[in-house]
Parts: structure tokens; sequence; C-alpha cells
């Protein structure tokens, strides 16, 4: 959120209308005001030379107060047709492959992600509550806009890019997201669209609550030894037997931390569990990191291939 350049953002795009967004430079660090009406909200983040990417320092919202505030923001969101930058993406896949639209993070996730930070979030959600649901509610009619260019346009795979983590979301999953995302799927597959939930973190609690609520698929499913999950343990955390898992291959495996032989167990044990994980994607779970050995990758995939057949 309000930062320059072109994200590829599926068939929708988002403004802030009518909110000034100054950056700051200085060193490593970035700081961002969202300006509206004479008041604004701050955020800090440092970036981060190994991992090529910003980290937050410092969230946006850090008082009561400011909830209110974000809610004014809010209000000033502008979801814009982006449907040629989807047609245009998906006619270079051509049949290599079919672009995945994003969608708007959920109203839990777009504020322990983007505007408060899990543990201002789960201050807040106990001490405000009120206060709390109000902005979910807000954010969540807000969403309306960004579905319906979503539920008229021509793409049928999407994701949800929530950043869910079992350690961070599941005990607030069942209250603030669960019947947002009961919505969202049902107007999903109503228009004869499916979609991904991206949860990259732990998954013990989480898994289980998302099959649940109607998703399609699990995606970046993030497994042991990086995880604490065992391969053969994601069929039964989902507590579904049709949900799509999607992962099970841990994407800082493919660093120099780990050898061959990590890659050939890390395989092993997603071809011995075939059976029992299917339907299922093989895939790095979450990107693959700036050091990572894309040799190494080349090598997994040879693997699945000689090993997994169809």
């Amino acid at each position: 959120i309000g930062r320059s350049g072109r994200p590829y953002n599926g068939v929708f795009g988002l403004r802030l209308d009518g909110v000034d967004s100054e950056e700051q430079y200085l060193g490593d660090l970035l700081t961002t005001t969202f300006r509206l009406d004479g008041d604004g909200l701050t955020q800090r983040k440092r970036y981060l030379p190994k991992s090529y990417c910003y980290a937050f320092v410092e969230y946006p919202v850090k008082s009561v107060g400011d909830l209110a505030l974000l809610r004014r923001i809010v209000e000033h969101y502008c979801f814009y047709d982006t449907g040629d930058d989807y047609r245009a993406l998906s006619k270079q896949w051509d049949i290599s492959g079919v672009p995945i639209a994003p969608l708007p993070r959920s109203p839990l996730s777009t504020l322990t992600v983007d505007w408060m930070g899990i543990e201002g979030f789960s201050y807040a959600a106990v001490d405000y509550r009120q206060e709390i649901q109000k902005t979910l509610d807000w954010i969540d009619r807000t969403n309306d806009e960004a579905f319906r260019l979503i539920l008229k346009s021509e793409a049928e795979l999407f994701l949800f890019c929530d950043k869910l983590s079992a350690a961070d979301h599941a005990a607030f999953f069942s209250r603030d997201a669960d019947a947002y995302y009961r919505k969202r799927f049902a107007q999903l597959h109503s228009s004869a669209k499916r979609a991904a939930v991206h949860i990259d973190g732990t998954l013990q609690g989480i898994s289980g609550q998302v099959a649940a609520s109607g998703a399609d698929c699990a995606e970046a499913l993030t497994t042991a030894p990086v995880g604490e999950t065992a391969t053969g343990r994601l069929r039964d955390e989902a507590l579904s037997r049709s949900m799509i898992l999607w992962g099970g291959m841990p994407a800082s495996m493919f660093t120099k931390s780990y050898s061959r032989t990590d890659i050939e167990r890390m395989v092993s044990g997603i071809i011995d569990n075939l059976s029992r994980l299917r339907p299922f994607i093989a895939g790095t779970a979450d990107q693959l990191p700036p050091d990572a050995g894309i040799e190494l990758f080349r090598y997994a995939v040879q693997l699945l291939a000689d090993q997994g057949g169809n």
C-alpha cells in the first residue's frame, strides 16, 4: 500500500484517492506517512539486503485512536479494473500455465500484516474489541468493490495473499476470518472460480480451519525440517480429503545450508506419502531465497519427475 511501481495485481488495482502518501529514505530506512485531512499515520521499514526486501520496524497503527483514522483512509480505497494486465500476462503464458490473480487481503490479515502487526492486533483485539470489530467490518465492506471486479473478470484462479500462520492466526481465525472466508468462497464458487489460501507459516491449528471455510487449496505449505509438520501429516492437519495441498518443499532447503542428500530425503517424503496427500501439488514454500541454488531446485524437480510418475 502506498508504494510506487506496477506490481502484478491480477484483475484489480488499488489507489488511495484523496490520501497523501509521502516517502522518505534515510540510509536503509524507509518512512512512509499517509495523510488525510491533516491527520497522519506513519510507518517505517528497514531494507534487508540479504533478502532484498523491507521489514517493518514501526507499524502505522499504534493506538486505538489510530483505528478511526485508518477507517477513514480505508474509505478512500479505490479499486479499478486491470483486466488488460491479466490478459497480457495470460497471453505470455500461453500453453505453459495459467496466471493466478491475487485477491485483496482479508480484514484480519490487512490489520496483522499491513497496518498493526500481530502484536499490536493481539493486544487491541482484547483491550478494544469493539473498535477492532468495527475496523474489520469496514475493510470487509470496502473489499466488496474489489470482488465486484473479480467476479466479472475472466480469471478463474485466485489467491488469498493472507500470509496465514497457526502461530499468529489460529486463535483469531474462527472469530475474525471464518465468516469472511465463507462469504468470499461462496461468491467465487458461484461464478465458477476457485482460490487458494497462502499459508506460509506453521500449520497445526490453521489448515483445518481454512479447509472448513470452503477453501479450494492451501498453498505454500512449509513442512519439516523447516516447518513443524511432517509431510505425511499434511492431510491429517487439513481435516479434509478434498482441499488441494500445495507445497511440501521448504524453500530454504534449496540454500547452501542443505545438501543433495537432504533434497533426496525431502522428495522421498513426498513420494512415499503421495497416495495420502492427493490431491497435491508439489511446490516451494514460500519463495526461493536470493541465495538459493537453482541447481538444487532442478535436482528436486528431476527427482519428482523420475520417482513420482504422474
